[in-house]
């Protein structure tokens, strides 16, 4: 394919239009050789874009599949964030109430060695609770001043 073949008999003789007006054998069958070698390639080209095709739809495919899965994944982590962060709410709450349960004990426990020490130093009776809460405030307010 290195010059271009005739196709017509005016190119095949030009510039002499005086020699009989058919193609030369020689270029009838150059032409039939480029046309096999082109429709060969063009056949082969058709193939490979087929097949390009076919891996294109494959790889799309999967993609899509990928991406679903992906989606199905993510909505599956998110349902288990929002789980754990109603479950971590329902704990930050429990530990409030904990916390402040946990205060309200070692203020009793406070005032109940205030009691027994008082009833300790003084020789008390431990039933007599009214007196002895009177007497544990008056000396605070006594230490106050």
């Amino acid at each position: 394919m290195n010059t271009p073949t005739p196709r017509t008999d005016a190119e095949s003789f030009y510039p002499d239009d005086s020699k009989e007006k058919a193609v030369d054998s020689f270029f009838a069958q150059q032409l039939e050789r480029e046309l096999a070698a082109l429709t060969a390639e063009r056949d082969q080209l058709r193939a490979l874009l087929v097949y390009i095709d076919q891996l294109h739809d494959e790889a799309l495919d999967d993609i899509i599949s990928e991406r679903e899965q992906l989606r199905a994944e993510l909505a599956v982590a998110q349902n288990w964030v929002q789980h754990k962060s109603h479950h971590a709410d329902d704990l930050i709450a429990e530990n409030v109430e904990l916390r402040a349960e946990r205060d309200q004990l070692r203020a009793e426990l406070a005032t109940e060695r205030a009691r027994l020490d008082y009833v300790l130093k003084n020789d008390c009776a431990w039933n007599d609770r009214s007196e002895i809460d009177q007497d544990i405030k008056n000396m605070s307010a006594e230490s106050k001043k």
